[in-house]
């Protein structure tokens, strides 16, 4: 029944925002009275597994287990201060609950609280249902069911797929060890979901990863240590590598294009990057990446590009058909699909790009798309309407006479 309990949790309990637990623990417990006068210190250390993470404006409630084998639920609640008050700082309210099982903890829920933490009554709970889902490896892990932390690699499609899912415990240098990964042979594709140990890229050197062709790293907290300029490091070191799929990776920008494409080793033939607000258009008529640096992208083996972003403008999408010439399939969100849309030209005359090409753009909320020829013209283009005032060489130069201070108001005009 526990383990059905905790797998149910698995699959349906929030958990995205459990980053925020393990990095923000001292916070969240500062207003805890934590059992046998323990400390914080020593409650952290003794955290084995969250199952289940919720958190808005005003409420943060979560159930996790330690490793004395009980199960906690914690509730803080925000309380807005008396208007008469004269102090306006809001008081959390938090309360720590233990229960033997799992099992019991269930039981005890309000029904907001099972609102928040998607648990049903345990009366209508259809736990058959799930026999046929995997069992999760963690839980298998923590529950001594296991005693590799590192699961099989499993088959998918004749393919053999690795998935580490929600593991706050797996790290780069489990990843790399060869005591942890030996049963691990010519791996096609890794999933990392949510494992907030995984921060670099060292992982890539083990024998196991070499055979790599497909990367899906999943990452839905913002204070990842990967940034746009790590990501080179993928094609350099795994040299089979061909498609990469990026999520919620908050530091990492458009700017991670130039030191994936412009690598000798590159054989990517796909990229997803899935962040709305992922950063691409530095201002009104600069884009993070500049025209000089776009001129001298020159990529042939990238097909398609999955790029959510509302911060993409009609100058990247014609900088990327221009500098990847084999890039047919481009999904893009609404907002941007809509702009490309209304500024679209018909093909000059004399087009500079084969007349043979197409590319398909899609709009990713509405699931329509649009087909066009490699030559299309774009209007309201933001390099035809801007011109820096001054190159960065120029720039460096004014510098070097007049002062950084100088160049910042330049650069502010």
């Amino acid at each position: 029944m526990e383990f059905q309990l905790q797998k149910y949790l698995f699959y349906q309990g929030p958990k995205d925002l459990t980053w925020i637990f393990y990095t923000q623990f001292h916070n969240i417990f500062l207003t805890t009275h934590l059992p046998n006068s323990m400390s914080i210190t020593d409650f952290e250390k003794n955290i084995l597994y969250v199952h289940a993470f919720y958190l808005n404006n005003q409420d943060l409630i979560t159930v996790f287990q330690t490793k004395d084998n009980l199960y906690y639920l914690l509730v803080n609640k925000n309380s807005p201060p008396p208007s008469s008050s004269s102090d306006q700082t809001v008081q959390v309210q938090s309360k720590l609950s233990a229960y033997p099982t799992l099992q019991k903890l269930w039981g005890s829920l309000t029904k907001s609280q099972r609102t928040m933490l998607r648990m049903p009554k345990l009366s209508i709970l259809k736990l058959k249902t799930l026999d046929k889902l995997d069992d999760p490896h963690i839980l298998l892990y923590i529950n001594n069911r296991t005693s590799e932390l590192i699961p099989s690699q499993i088959k998918k499609d004749g393919k053999k797929q690795l998935e580490i899912n929600y593991n706050p415990l797996i790290s780069s240098e489990i990843l790399q060890d060869s005591n942890h990964n030996k049963h691990l042979t010519d791996i096609d594709s890794l999933i990392l979901t949510n494992c907030i140990q995984i921060t670099d890229f060292k992982w890539c050197h083990a024998k196991w990863a070499q055979s790599l062709e497909h990367l899906t790293l999943v990452k839905m907290y913002p204070n990842s240590k990967l940034t746009a300029y790590h990501l080179k490091y993928l094609v350099d070191q795994l040299p089979k590598l061909k498609r990469i799929s990026f999520h919620y990776c908050g530091k990492v920008n458009l700017t991670a294009l130039l030191g994936l494409l412009s690598a000798e080793k590159c054989k990517l033939e796909a990229i997803v990057f899935d962040n709305s607000n992922m950063l691409c258009q530095g201002n009104g008529y600069s884009g993070v990446i500049s025209e000089e640096q776009w001129l001298a992208l020159k990529n042939r083996t990238l097909k398609s590009l999955y790029l959510n972003s509302t911060n993409v403008s009609l100058d990247i999408i014609d900088y990327l058909r221009k500098s990847c010439p084999n890039l047919n399939q481009v999904m893009l969100c609404h907002k941007v699909y809509e702009h490309l849309k209304e500024n679209i030209l018909p093909p000059d005359s004399s087009p500079s790009i084969s007349i043979d090409r197409e590319i398909t753009y899609f709009d990713l909320d509405d699931k329509t798309k649009m087909t066009l020829p490699g030559d299309y013209e774009l209007r309201n283009l933001l390099k035809n309407k801007f011109q820096a005032p001054f190159s960065n060489s120029m720039l460096s130069k004014i510098e070097k006479i007049m002062g950084e201070d100088a160049v910042k108001e330049l650069k502010q005009k």
